[in-house]
């Protein structure tokens, strides 16, 4: 039944508003059941017309005392108009361009009426639009707690009050996944029963207890399903690794710098992981300059030291080439072999010497074992590229990999490679929990260095101030970046974008010393312009939020945001982050069209948050879990993404989680559950 076409309930004229449906995505009984209303209002009180105040909303029920079709004045629009009254005073009931209601609402009649209240000398005191319903009718549309929808052209909320109404009893055949015990434990409603609450609420209270329920479904399946991932990965076998603790004390005293408490703390989780006889899935949470990188690098010594090969996974190949550089200056006495696999750009680190290599022989050496710790982006694994013996996987900025993946790296080995993801994105714990219950937790709160960069929140009128300023610095040997929203601007967003900035700021610096950066050049391109700004020859770069991941300019002091309302407040966290890195004072200028209170607030949390992981609570308080977490987050739906900003459902959906768990690993008792997961599963792409 609940596979039924809505045709089936269709008879009639009522069949062209079919097309219309399919516009909503609503093609059978089950789609309607949960398209569930946008908003409620309360017409369940039926107010004396004597009563009514101008602006108020409300329901008043009369006589029809009169009903006619007129035209405005200087328009000549058709308006219907009818005069009610109810014993205490008049009314009149004003629709326009609906002159069909002359046949349905005739003098005589006694009618309901709701809307707001309005009083001109025109029209004198008057309902405008009010939705209406007779007398013999049941309270569908009036007298109650009346909900409306998304609407579309011939799809009105009335209609779909009618059309749910004729289903709403199928809605007793839904299957709920929740188990009894679990909605008895959380004091939660059967599936049937808060689909009915919320097409047909009696109290404000039963809409609220139907909307806990779907949110702690929601997430309770979402968060079921990543336990479930994470119980999975204990079936395989991990690579053996054991840990050298004269080793780990040699390679400790080799750096030029002491780790901080947060950094030995990750670094002893990380490496306790390896203990473990299944694969470790771990996620490694830092602000920019934090130090993740050096952690992951010791930690794949152990791996390198124990025979096993390591590959580290960059979503750039700056960032990649980035890490193969950093591996060198640190490592480069331990008589590790690297190797750079990128699509322009394959090198090799061996006996304390860098060389080009071809990309088929790179990849030869890899699988023969010769070299011990390739860096490369996502085509890492992607290029038929096998490995000897691969015993970590790490991924830098949330590229996520899932078991299989992982599995088919090694297939011939038996074993799955342990699991290493970072992240400089800051998240706060609770989330962090909630998103990535399939990995274990690190955070390195503190960085080592503490940079001094001044924020400033920037009006137009004030931007020429900010050039002076920066022509000044300039002459002293300042680098800035300009990061702006676009690559090129669309008809609003023309000043925001890469292209028209640099024609801009061509009229007030000259075009010699500027250069532009963005996602949609060729890596080569890309690598030469870096280099020429590390240099010097360029000194203003401008350039999207791809400066966000990976460049280490320490030159680079200053910084223009454009559009800066535009970002969330964690890329603005981040992109901040690539200046201020020699020690030397830094300036970050924030750039706003238009600075209303709000954007003023969340720009002013930047410069007082203590942390990028305050800051990210901070947004979370105040835009959402959307912001903190990028709205095209891999493997969060959108459904979950609202939940998320709800503390009450994240602790109870979690608390259902270990309770099932410790009753039913295998869920084999709770068909409905299993049922639900594995049709998720399908739905999901945390690959």
């Amino acid at each position: 039944m609940l596979q039924l076409p809505l045709s089936f309930f269709l008879k009639g004229v009522w069949k062209k508003n079919l097309t219309s449906l399919k516009k909503l995505g609503l093609f059978k009984v089950e789609d309607l059941l949960f398209y569930f209303p946008t908003k409620y209002k309360d017409f369940s009180k039926i107010k004396k017309i004597s009563e009514l105040k101008i602006g108020e909303e409300a329901s008043v029920k009369g006589k029809i005392i009169k009903a006619e079709i007129k035209k405005t004045l200087k328009t000549k629009r058709t308006i219907f108009e009818i005069i009610i009254d109810d014993g205490t005073g008049l009314i009149k009931g004003v629709w326009f361009g609906k002159s069909y209601l002359s046949k349905i609402l005739k003098p005589g009649k006694e009618v309901y009426l709701a809307g707001k209240a309005y009083f001109d000398d025109f029209y004198g005191f008057y309902l405008l639009e009010p939705i209406y319903e007779f007398e013999s009718q049941v309270k569908l549309h009036l007298a109650r707690i009346v909900p409306f929808y998304r609407e579309t052209r011939g799809i009105t909320s009335r209609f779909l009050r009618y059309l749910i109404k004729k289903i709403l009893p199928l809605a007793k055949k839904i299957e709920d996944p929740l188990p009894k015990e679990i909605l008895k434990r959380f004091q939660l409603p059967e599936k049937s029963q808060a689909i009915i609450w919320l097409h047909q609420p009696k109290s404000f209270s039963e809409i609220e207890k139907a909307k806990k329920r779907f949110d702690f479904e929601n997430l309770f399946l979402f968060q079921l399903f990543l336990a479930l991932k994470k119980k999975n990965l204990e079936k395989f076998l991990a690579p053996k690794i054991e840990i050298d603790q004269k080793f780990l004390n040699q390679i400790l005293k080799s750096l030029p710098f002491s780790l901080t408490f947060d950094q030995k703390k990750a670094l002893s989780e990380i490496l306790a992981d390896f203990r473990k006889p299944y694969p470790s899935n771990r996620l490694l949470e830092g602000d920019v300059g934090s130090g993740k990188t050096i952690v992951a690098l010791i930690a794949s010594a152990m791996v390198i030291k124990n025979g096993f090969q390591v590959a580290m996974l960059a979503p750039t190949e700056i960032l990649a080439s980035q890490h193969f550089q950093t591996a060198i200056k640190f490592f480069s006495d331990f008589g590790f072999s690297f190797g750079l696999l990128a699509s322009k750009k394959c090198q090799i680190f061996s006996q304390k010497e860098v060389a080009s290599i071809k990309k088929e022989n790179l990849k030869r050496e890899i699988k023969k074992g010769n070299i011990d710790l390739i860096f490369g982006t996502h085509a890492l694994l992607e290029e038929g590229v096998s490995f000897k013996k691969l015993g970590l996987v790490i991924i830098d900025e949330q590229h996520r990999f899932g078991v299989e993946q992982r599995k088919k790296l090694t297939e011939q080995e038996g074993f799955v490679p342990h699991f290493l993801s970072m992240t400089a994105t800051p998240i706060p714990r609770t989330l962090a929990l909630a998103v990535y219950a399939d990995l274990d937790l690190s955070i390195i709160k503190k960085s080592p260095k503490k940079r001094k960069v001044i924020t400033k929140i920037v009006a137009p009128q004030s931007r020429e101030k900010v050039y002076q300023f920066i022509k000044e610095e300039i002459k002293k040997g300042s680098r800035v970046f300009v990061i702006c929203p676009l690559i090129e601007g669309g008809k609003d967003l023309e000043s925001h974008s890469v292209m028209a900035e640099k024609e801009k700021l061509k009229k007030i610096f000259g075009e010699e010393i500027l250069g532009v950066l963005h996602g949609k050049m060729k890596p080569e391109e890309k690598q030469k312009i870096i280099e020429a700004f590390s240099q010097g020859k360029i000194k203003i770069l401008i350039s999207t939020s791809v400066i966000e991941v990976g460049i280490d300019i320490p030159e680079a002091n200053i910084m223009i945001i454009e559009g800066a309302e535009r970002f969330g407040l964690a890329s603005l966290y981040q992109m901040r982050g690539r200046i201020g890195r020699s020690g030397k004072l830094g300036f970050c200028f924030l750039f706003c069209e238009k600075i209303t209170p709000s954007v003023r607030k969340r720009l002013k949390a930047i410069s007082e948050a203590k942390d990028g992981f305050e800051l990210a609570q901070k947004d979370l308080e105040i835009r959402g879990p959307g912001e903190v977490l990028g709205k095209r987050q891999h493997g969060v739906p959108d459904r979950v993404m609202e939940v998320l900003k709800n503390p009450e459902i994240l602790k109870l959906s979690k608390e259902a989680v270990d309770f099932i768990l410790k009753r039913d690993p295998s869920l084999e008792n709770y068909p409905s559950l299993k049922k639900a997961i594995s049709g998720l599963e399908e739905t999901l792409h945390l690959e």
